[in-house]
């Protein structure tokens, strides 16, 4: 766990992908890092404490991007 800090946060963010993808196998369940996969094995989420923040990666978003929003296709400017 890279910043303990953050624990609280990602305990909040984990439930709720974990409510989200009932039913599918999780493969990793240790404080700061959650992983859960689909049936197939494919990685399908990932609740990660990094450094400055705790990041919440939904792989399908990647695997499907044609099927959201055209507005959550924009990239954000750097800064």
């Amino acid at each position: 766990m890279k910043n303990p800090d953050h624990l609280f946060l990602w305990a909040r963010l984990a439930e709720i992908v974990r409510d989200g993808s009932a039913g599918l196998p999780v493969t990793v369940d240790e404080p700061g890092d959650l992983r859960i996969e689909t049936e197939a094995g494919r990685p399908f989420a990932s609740v990660r404490i990094q450094l400055h923040h705790v990041g919440v990666y939904l792989l399908p978003l990647y695997y499907y991007p044609y099927n959201y929003h055209p507005v959550l296709n924009q990239r954000s400017p750097e800064l």
